[in-house]
């Protein structure tokens, strides 16, 4: 059998743990970790995790506290900190380490986002708009960042600029689930209802529509105002 270099085996492990093999996973990461001197600190980290989903808490832990041990002030031990505490729903520690990272100079995506996503779900919607705001001074076409940004708008009443950021995800990904529905929320809240109907009409189409469509429909045919709408979804991704 041809012996496999370090980078094959990280690409062969991380497609195993694609394919939610974590255990086969797992052995490719240990194969590259015997074979190269020069272990990167993402591939130790994500072999760290691959413990988690194997449901082996205190291995990926202690795996994840080595790498902040010897590298303390870089971000990417409290980075992965953050995300096993993500994974378990913890969101308490999860905001604690993704701040962490932060302060210690992470501005990649995937912490800002989760950083928003995490004080959406606890319904801090100032922190949660900044770091939404964060990642689209990044990427202004993230499609989840630019719905939620909107959904959060719309609670907070802004509805100009809960349309702006609905529509702006809608232009980003059409296809997507939920897109539609959140913009026939807000053309309901204004009174557009002919626009909301027809925003409700193609969110139905779509794989995985949201059923609450359906209901705001039916309110908007039998009264067509003064109506009670279900609240709009904000992604949890």
């Amino acid at each position: 059998m041809l012996k496999l270099e370090y980078n094959e085996l990280i690409i062969k492990a991380r497609a195993l743990g694609e394919e939610e093999k974590w255990e086969e996973a797992i052995y490719y990461y240990e194969q590259a970790l015997l074979t190269s001197e020069n272990v990167l600190l993402y591939d130790f980290l994500d072999y760290a995790l691959a413990y988690l989903e194997i449901g082996e808490k205190e291995k990926s832990l202690n795996l994840i506290y080595d790498v902040i041990d010897e590298n303390p002030e870089n971000y990417l031990g409290y980075h992965y900190l953050g995300l096993y505490y993500f994974t378990l729903d913890n969101k308490q520690d999860s905001i604690r380490y993704f701040e962490k990272a932060r302060e210690l100079g992470d501005y990649e995506i995937e912490c800002l986002f989760n950083l928003g996503l995490l004080y959406d779900d606890l319904k801090d919607y100032d922190k949660a708009e900044f770091y939404y705001n964060n990642v689209l001074e990044i990427d202004d076409n993230h499609f989840y960042a630019n719905l939620n940004l909107g959904a959060i708008y719309q609670e907070k009443g802004m509805l100009d600029e809960a349309l702006e950021k609905g529509l702006k995800a809608y232009m980003i990904n059409p296809n997507k689930h939920y897109s539609c529905y959140n913009i026939g929320v807000v053309y309901a809240l204004k009174n557009e209802f002919d626009l909301a109907l027809k925003c409700y009409n193609e969110e139905v189409t779509k794989d995985d529509f949201c059923v609450d469509s359906y209901y705001n429909m039916g309110i908007i045919y039998k009264e067509y105002k003064n109506f009670t709408l279900k609240e709009n979804y904000n992604e949890r991704h």
